[in-house]
C-alpha cells in the first residue's frame, strides 16, 4: 500500500504525504508491498486512478502502486491467479490475523481464503488496466 490515496484506510496502517503522492506504511511506519504486504518494495507502477470494491475501508486508489520483487514478475507475466494466490496466502503471513489494528479498535481478521480470493480479484483485475507501463524503482 504506497504512494496511492485513499478515502478512507486500514486502522493498522497509515498514510504519510511525500513529494511524489502518498505512501501507506504499517502503524510502525514500514512501506510494504500494496498486493501482498512484503515489506520494504522495491518497484512501483504508475496507475490510474480506480475505484476499489468490496473493501470495508478503501473505495478509491489514485497513483503509484508498490511491488515487491515476487508480485512483479508475477504481474510482468499477467498472471492474475497466481497474483490473487500469492497476495492471499502472502498478506495473511505479513499480517497475522489477531495483530492489534495501530488504533487499538481491535484486530485483523482474514475471511475464508476463497472469499478472500474472490474480493481481491475484481481490484486486481482493473489495475492490470489501470496500470500505466513497467515498473520502476522506488526512490528513496
Amino acid at each position: 500500500m504506497a504512494k496511492r490515496k485513499r478515502s478512507r484506510q486500514r486502522p493498522d496502517f497509515k498514510i504519510q504525504r511525500t513529494e511524489t503522492g502518498d505512501v501507506a506504511t504499517r502503524a510502525d511506519g514500514l512501506i510494504v508491498c500494496d498486493f501482498c504486504l512484503a515489506e520494504n518494495p522495491q518497484w512501483e507502477y504508475e496507475a490510474k486512478d480506480m475505484a476499489i470494491t468490496a473493501h470495508p475501508q478503501i473505495d478509491m486508489s489514485q497513483g503509484a502502486w508498490a511491488a515487491c520483487g515476487d508480485c512483479v514478475r508475477l504481474i510482468e507475466a499477467n498472471d492474475v491467479d497466481g497474483l490473487l494466490d500469492r497476495c492471499v496466502r502472502e498478506q495473511r503471513e505479513n499480517m497475522p490475523e489477531g495483530t492489534p489494528n495501530a488504533d487499538g479498535s481491535g484486530v485483523v481478521r482474514w475471511p475464508s481464503p476463497l472469499d478472500h480470493r474472490d474480493l481481491l480479484r475484481p481490484n486486481l483485475v482493473r489495475f492490470f488496466f489501470a496500470k500505466r507501463g513497467s515498473p520502476v524503482p522506488i526512490r528513496p
